[in-house]
């Protein structure tokens, strides 16, 4: 492939993940454009795609139903046709990019092990809790802290919540920094 060709296929690339990511999602599998452009735009893309690249990609092209003399097209398969070319360019002509569609999953991944690193946390700050108040038994700051914080746990829902907590429930039992340190180790 002449390297001046990868150039014009990377601008109709990023021209097709533009649309993508401008079309709406569809509520129904039966949702359809208003009108005629943003698919004919899309069918003009991929004839320079293969007027470029000399290859034929003409099952990617939309073909509206013709019913009532209007042009019907499904935002559903126009979505599912430009992953499908965005992938295939991706594979074809820029392997070595990230996948166009990766970011997704990974975002899901990452949320899902943050959640259950916040959950494992609190259970264990749950459960130092219980051995220190055992502990404190006799200092009333201390035990009064614990107690306060143990009675709140319920309200906390990540990290940031959490160190919330400890803070400024301390702060009203007037622990300093080394006493949590303290409390904690």
């Amino acid at each position: 492939m002449p390297d001046d060709i990868k150039p014009k296929i990377k601008i109709i690339y990023s021209e097709l993940k533009g649309y993508l990511s401008q079309t709406p999602m569809s509520q129904q599998t039966s949702d359809i454009f208003a009108n005629d452009s943003s698919w004919q735009q899309y069918n003009e893309a991929i004839n320079e795609l293969s007027q470029i690249t000399g290859e034929n990609y003409n099952r990617f092209i939309i073909k509206p139903e013709h019913i009532n003399g209007h042009n019907i097209v499904h935002i559903v398969s126009f979505r599912q046709a430009l992953g499908g070319i965005i992938n295939r360019i991706h594979e074809t002509f820029f392997p070595d990019e990230t996948p166009p569609f990766s970011g997704t999953p990974q975002t899901i991944i990452s949320q899902s092990q943050s959640q259950s690193v916040s959950i494992q946390m609190l259970l264990d700050f749950q459960s130092k809790i219980e051995k220190e108040i055992n502990h404190a038994k006799g200092d009333p700051k201390k035990e009064g802290f614990l107690k306060r914080c143990k009675d709140n746990l319920r309200h906390v829902k990540d990290v940031n919540d959490l160190l919330k907590l400890v803070i400024e429930t301390a702060k009203q039992f007037g622990l300093s920094v080394a006493d949590l340190v303290a409390l904690f180790t």
